[in-house]
């Protein structure tokens, strides 16, 4: 897993918490803006200063205090985060927020569909790991007989020097190499939203029974 993608996967776990916190704010009776304060004291005493989730809500609670418009500010969070989750709800509740929408079930269900698509990402990560290392051993399988046909004597091998040989060996180095694309490409698997990527609207009314 590289970097960037490690960064992103965290960013997703502490927005978990951070909406879990809101909805906590907002059960209580507090407000929106004062929900996303609160959460900010809370989540530092969950990370401390220097995980991104209190520099992103520090980002937020300055823009409020400076009258900045708060689903702005969260569009802003997921167009540099570059999380599908954060963009996705940052564009469920912009909507919602500006038509009077249901703003503490839209982040109870984000949180819970977060929730949802980490366990099936953890399976399929679970079930791709095994295939994976299954498809390194047929992939090193080939060059192995080779390897002991070589090894059995040379009258066997002189076979694959033949015009015949030659063109079973080309066939099988294309199916080879083809059957390793393939493999990587089918267990190359990621978790999407219900329905179409950036359809926020058939999203929110899945979801939340319309406007």
């Amino acid at each position: 897993m590289d970097v960037n993608l490690k960064k992103k996967n965290v960013l997703k776990i502490q927005f978990r918490d951070l909406l879990d916190s809101v909805s906590t704010s907002l059960s209580s009776g507090q407000n929106v803006t004062g929900a996303f304060i609160s959460a900010y004291d809370d989540l530092q005493l969950m990370y401390g200063e220097d995980e991104s989730i209190i520099k992103e809500l520090k980002v937020i609670i300055d823009g409020i205090h400076n009258n900045f418009e708060i689903e702005k500010l969260l569009m802003n969070l997921g167009e540099r985060s570059g999380v599908d989750d954060i963009q996705s709800f940052a564009n469920v509740f912009e909507t919602a927020y500006r038509k009077g929408g249901n703003i503490k079930e839209i982040i109870q269900n984000t949180q819970q569909i977060i929730v949802d698509k980490m366990e099936i990402e953890n399976e399929i990560e679970t079930m791709v790991s095994a295939n994976q290392m299954e498809q390194k051993i047929m992939m090193i399988m080939p060059v192995m007989i080779v390897g002991m046909i070589k090894m059995l004597g040379e009258d066997l091998a002189s076979n694959f020097v033949t015009p015949t040989g030659l063109v079973a060996t080309t066939v099988g180095v294309i199916a080879f190499v083809t059957a390793y694309f393939v493999g990587k490409k089918i267990l190359d698997i990621k978790v999407w939203w219900k329905g179409e990527k950036n359809d926020f609207n058939s999203w929110y009314a899945l979801h939340n029974g319309g406007w």
